[in-house]
Protein backbone atom coordinates (compact mmCIF):
# COMPACT_ATOMS: atom_id res chain seq x y z
CA UNK A 1 0.00 0.00 0.00
CA UNK A 2 1.38 3.38 -0.99
CA UNK A 3 0.74 6.47 1.04
CA UNK A 4 -0.22 9.84 -0.47
CA UNK A 5 2.57 11.37 -2.57
CA UNK A 6 2.35 14.61 -0.59
CA UNK A 7 4.04 12.97 2.35
CA UNK A 8 7.77 13.60 2.49
CA UNK A 9 8.93 10.04 2.98
CA UNK A 10 12.58 11.05 2.58
CA UNK A 11 12.38 13.90 4.98
CA UNK A 12 15.12 12.78 7.35
CA UNK A 13 17.66 12.66 4.57
CA UNK A 14 16.56 15.96 3.01
CA UNK A 15 18.57 18.09 5.37
CA UNK A 16 22.19 17.66 6.16
CA UNK A 17 22.81 17.44 9.90
CA UNK A 18 25.31 19.74 11.50
CA UNK A 19 27.67 16.84 12.34
CA UNK A 20 30.56 18.02 10.07
CA UNK A 21 31.28 20.82 12.57
CA UNK A 22 31.14 18.67 15.70
CA UNK A 23 34.08 19.26 18.01
CA UNK A 24 33.19 16.47 20.42
CA UNK A 25 30.91 13.62 19.48
CA UNK A 26 29.94 10.37 21.10
CA UNK A 27 28.17 8.04 18.70
CA UNK A 28 26.41 4.80 19.29
CA UNK A 29 25.18 2.83 16.37
CA UNK A 30 23.31 -0.38 16.99
CA UNK A 31 21.50 -2.75 14.75
CA UNK A 32 17.76 -3.21 15.23
CA UNK A 33 16.78 -6.09 17.46
CA UNK A 34 14.07 -6.99 15.03
CA UNK A 35 16.02 -6.51 11.78
CA UNK A 36 15.35 -9.43 9.47
CA UNK A 37 17.77 -11.08 7.08
CA UNK A 38 16.46 -13.60 4.59
CA UNK A 39 18.01 -15.84 1.98
CA UNK A 40 21.72 -15.18 2.62
CA UNK A 41 24.25 -18.00 2.48
CA UNK A 42 27.73 -16.70 3.23
CA UNK A 43 30.71 -18.47 1.77
CA UNK A 44 34.13 -17.87 3.21
CA UNK A 45 35.64 -16.60 -0.05
CA UNK A 46 32.72 -14.22 -0.62
CA UNK A 47 32.40 -12.93 2.91
CA UNK A 48 33.20 -9.28 2.10
CA UNK A 49 30.66 -9.13 -0.74
CA UNK A 50 27.96 -10.80 1.33
CA UNK A 51 28.64 -8.48 4.23
CA UNK A 52 28.25 -5.48 1.97
CA UNK A 53 25.05 -6.89 0.50
CA UNK A 54 23.63 -7.36 3.95
CA UNK A 55 24.35 -3.74 4.82
CA UNK A 56 22.55 -2.55 1.69
CA UNK A 57 19.53 -4.85 1.82
CA UNK A 58 18.61 -5.12 5.50
CA UNK A 59 17.00 -2.53 7.75
CA UNK A 60 18.73 -1.44 10.93
CA UNK A 61 18.40 1.14 13.66
CA UNK A 62 20.91 3.77 14.69
CA UNK A 63 21.30 6.61 17.16
CA UNK A 64 23.81 9.48 17.04
CA UNK A 65 24.51 11.69 20.05
CA UNK A 66 26.98 14.54 20.08
CA UNK A 67 27.87 18.06 21.07
CA UNK A 68 28.68 21.08 18.93
CA UNK A 69 30.23 24.43 19.73
CA UNK A 70 29.47 27.28 17.37
CA UNK A 71 32.28 29.84 17.44
CA UNK A 72 30.43 32.36 15.27
CA UNK A 73 27.93 34.94 16.47
CA UNK A 74 26.85 35.73 12.91
CA UNK A 75 23.17 34.88 12.75
CA UNK A 76 23.24 34.66 8.97
CA UNK A 77 25.44 31.59 9.46
CA UNK A 78 22.59 30.07 11.42
CA UNK A 79 19.97 30.74 8.78
CA UNK A 80 17.83 27.60 8.32
CA UNK A 81 20.01 25.49 10.66
CA UNK A 82 19.38 27.15 14.05
CA UNK A 83 23.04 27.90 14.95
CA UNK A 84 22.27 31.52 15.81
CA UNK A 85 24.52 32.22 18.80
CA UNK A 86 28.07 31.60 19.93
CA UNK A 87 27.47 28.74 22.33
CA UNK A 88 27.34 24.98 22.68
CA UNK A 89 24.54 22.82 21.27
CA UNK A 90 23.32 19.28 21.80
CA UNK A 91 23.06 17.13 18.69
CA UNK A 92 20.87 14.10 18.26
CA UNK A 93 19.84 12.03 15.24
CA UNK A 94 18.08 8.68 15.18
CA UNK A 95 16.27 6.18 13.02
CA UNK A 96 14.76 3.28 14.96
CA UNK A 97 12.82 0.60 13.11
CA UNK A 98 11.06 -2.35 14.70
CA UNK A 99 9.51 -5.12 12.62
CA UNK A 100 7.36 -7.96 13.94
CA UNK A 101 6.21 -5.44 16.51
CA UNK A 102 4.22 -7.82 18.68
CA UNK A 103 6.52 -10.83 18.33
CA UNK A 104 3.97 -12.93 16.46
CA UNK A 105 5.87 -13.26 13.20
CA UNK A 106 3.49 -10.93 11.35
CA UNK A 107 4.06 -7.72 9.39
CA UNK A 108 3.30 -5.07 12.03
CA UNK A 109 5.99 -2.42 12.28
CA UNK A 110 6.89 0.87 13.97
CA UNK A 111 9.50 3.50 13.11
CA UNK A 112 10.81 6.61 14.88
CA UNK A 113 13.03 9.17 13.14
CA UNK A 114 14.68 12.37 14.32
CA UNK A 115 17.14 14.91 12.92
CA UNK A 116 18.92 17.87 14.57
CA UNK A 117 17.01 17.28 17.80
CA UNK A 118 19.03 19.86 19.75
CA UNK A 119 18.61 22.65 17.19
CA UNK A 120 15.77 24.90 16.04
CA UNK A 121 15.82 23.06 12.69
CA UNK A 122 14.66 19.78 14.26
CA UNK A 123 12.50 17.13 12.66
CA UNK A 124 10.66 14.26 14.36
CA UNK A 125 8.63 11.60 12.57
CA UNK A 126 6.84 8.48 13.77
CA UNK A 127 4.89 5.86 11.87
CA UNK A 128 3.33 2.50 12.61
CA UNK A 129 1.04 0.04 10.96
CA UNK A 130 0.70 -3.28 9.22
CA UNK A 131 2.16 -3.55 5.75
CA UNK A 132 -0.49 -3.97 3.09
CA UNK A 133 -3.30 -3.12 5.53
CA UNK A 134 -2.94 0.28 7.22
CA UNK A 135 -0.39 2.95 8.17
CA UNK A 136 -0.44 5.79 10.71
CA UNK A 137 2.07 8.65 10.83
CA UNK A 138 2.95 11.87 12.68
CA UNK A 139 5.58 14.51 11.81
CA UNK A 140 6.91 17.68 13.42
CA UNK A 141 9.11 20.02 11.40
CA UNK A 142 10.68 23.31 12.54
CA UNK A 143 12.63 25.83 10.46
CA UNK A 144 14.22 29.16 11.52
CA UNK A 145 14.70 31.91 8.92
CA UNK A 146 16.96 34.90 9.59
CA UNK A 147 17.20 37.96 7.36
CA UNK A 148 19.01 40.72 9.25
CA UNK A 149 20.44 41.66 12.64
CA UNK A 150 21.54 45.20 11.65
CA UNK A 151 18.20 46.70 10.63
CA UNK A 152 17.42 49.96 12.45
CA UNK A 153 14.19 51.89 12.89
CA UNK A 154 13.00 55.00 14.73
CA UNK A 155 9.42 53.73 14.92
CA UNK A 156 7.93 52.40 18.12
CA UNK A 157 4.58 51.14 19.26
CA UNK A 158 4.98 47.37 19.05
CA UNK A 159 4.12 44.91 16.32
CA UNK A 160 0.65 46.09 15.31
CA UNK A 161 1.09 49.88 15.05
CA UNK A 162 4.16 51.98 14.23
CA UNK A 163 4.33 55.35 15.98
CA UNK A 164 6.84 58.19 15.92
CA UNK A 165 8.83 58.80 19.10
CA UNK A 166 8.13 61.79 21.29
CA UNK A 167 9.59 64.35 21.03
CA UNK A 168 10.12 64.18 17.27
CA UNK A 169 11.36 66.80 14.83
CA UNK A 170 10.17 66.20 11.25
CA UNK A 171 12.31 67.13 8.29
CA UNK A 172 12.78 66.68 4.55
CA UNK A 173 15.90 64.56 5.12
CA UNK A 174 17.79 62.82 7.88
CA UNK A 175 19.87 65.89 8.71
CA UNK A 176 16.79 67.92 9.58
CA UNK A 177 15.43 65.14 11.80
CA UNK A 178 17.38 66.10 14.89
CA UNK A 179 15.85 63.32 17.02
CA UNK A 180 16.68 60.58 14.52
CA UNK A 181 19.96 59.22 15.92
CA UNK A 182 18.74 59.30 19.51
CA UNK A 183 15.72 57.13 18.65
CA UNK A 184 17.25 54.54 16.35
CA UNK A 185 16.92 51.00 17.67
CA UNK A 186 18.27 47.74 16.20
CA UNK A 187 15.91 44.87 15.59
CA UNK A 188 16.21 41.34 14.25
CA UNK A 189 14.34 40.45 11.10
CA UNK A 190 13.58 36.76 11.45
CA UNK A 191 10.77 34.27 11.81
CA UNK A 192 10.20 30.64 12.73
CA UNK A 193 7.95 28.16 11.00
CA UNK A 194 6.52 25.09 12.77
CA UNK A 195 4.52 22.35 11.10
CA UNK A 196 2.59 19.44 12.61
CA UNK A 197 1.32 16.70 10.32
CA UNK A 198 -0.57 13.48 10.87
CA UNK A 199 -2.54 11.02 8.87
CA UNK A 200 -3.43 7.48 7.95
CA UNK A 201 -3.69 5.13 4.98
CA UNK A 202 -6.06 2.20 4.77
CA UNK A 203 -6.17 -0.61 2.22
CA UNK A 204 -9.69 -1.47 1.06
CA UNK A 205 -11.09 -4.37 -1.00
CA UNK A 206 -11.20 -4.26 -4.82
CA UNK A 207 -7.76 -2.55 -5.14
CA UNK A 208 -9.03 0.54 -3.36
CA UNK A 209 -7.24 2.61 -0.75
CA UNK A 210 -8.11 5.59 1.43
CA UNK A 211 -5.64 8.29 2.56
CA UNK A 212 -6.22 11.18 4.95
CA UNK A 213 -3.75 13.85 6.09
CA UNK A 214 -3.93 16.91 8.39
CA UNK A 215 -1.36 19.76 8.45
CA UNK A 216 -1.11 22.56 11.01
CA UNK A 217 1.49 25.24 10.26
CA UNK A 218 2.31 28.40 12.22
CA UNK A 219 4.76 31.19 11.44
CA UNK A 220 5.78 33.99 13.83
CA UNK A 221 8.34 36.78 13.61
CA UNK A 222 9.06 39.93 11.61
CA UNK A 223 9.72 40.68 7.96
CA UNK A 224 10.57 43.77 5.94
CA UNK A 225 7.83 45.43 3.91
CA UNK A 226 7.82 48.35 1.47
CA UNK A 227 5.73 51.43 2.25
CA UNK A 228 5.51 55.15 1.49
CA UNK A 229 5.70 58.32 3.57
CA UNK A 230 4.65 61.88 2.78
CA UNK A 231 1.40 61.05 1.00
CA UNK A 232 -0.61 63.82 2.73
CA UNK A 233 1.09 66.82 1.13
CA UNK A 234 4.79 66.18 1.60
CA UNK A 235 7.32 64.77 -0.78
CA UNK A 236 6.46 61.04 -1.08
CA UNK A 237 9.33 58.75 -0.13
CA UNK A 238 9.62 54.99 -0.37
CA UNK A 239 10.64 53.37 2.92
CA UNK A 240 11.18 49.86 4.26
CA UNK A 241 9.41 49.14 7.56
CA UNK A 242 9.16 46.08 9.84
CA UNK A 243 5.95 44.10 9.53
CA UNK A 244 4.75 41.34 11.88
CA UNK A 245 4.29 37.73 10.80
CA UNK A 246 1.72 35.81 12.79
CA UNK A 247 -0.48 33.32 11.00
CA UNK A 248 -1.76 29.78 11.21
CA UNK A 249 -2.64 27.56 8.25
CA UNK A 250 -4.63 24.34 8.56
CA UNK A 251 -5.13 21.89 5.73
CA UNK A 252 -6.99 18.60 5.43
CA UNK A 253 -6.59 16.20 2.53
CA UNK A 254 -8.57 13.03 1.88
CA UNK A 255 -8.38 10.79 -1.15
CA UNK A 256 -9.83 7.52 -2.42
CA UNK A 257 -7.33 5.65 -4.60
CA UNK A 258 -7.61 2.82 -7.07
CA UNK A 259 -4.55 0.80 -8.16
CA UNK A 260 -5.19 -1.94 -10.70
CA UNK A 261 -2.89 -3.77 -13.07
CA UNK A 262 -3.53 -1.35 -15.94
CA UNK A 263 -5.20 1.64 -14.28
CA UNK A 264 -4.38 3.89 -11.34
CA UNK A 265 -6.72 6.66 -10.23
CA UNK A 266 -7.05 9.06 -7.32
Amino acid sequence: MQRSSNRRTGRVGARKPALPVILACLAWIGSAAGAQEEGFEIEEDGYADEQRRRELTTFGSWIELGALYNGSNDKLFGNYNGLLDEQGYFLGNLDILRRDLFGRGDDHYARLRGLNLGLDSRYVGAEAGRQGHYDLFFEFDELPVFRSETAQTFFGGGDQHLTLPSPWTPGANGTQMTQLDANLTTLDIDWKRKRYSGGASLALPANLGFDVRYDYESKEGQRLSGSAMGLTGGNPRAVVIPAPIDYVTQQVEAALNYAGESLQAK
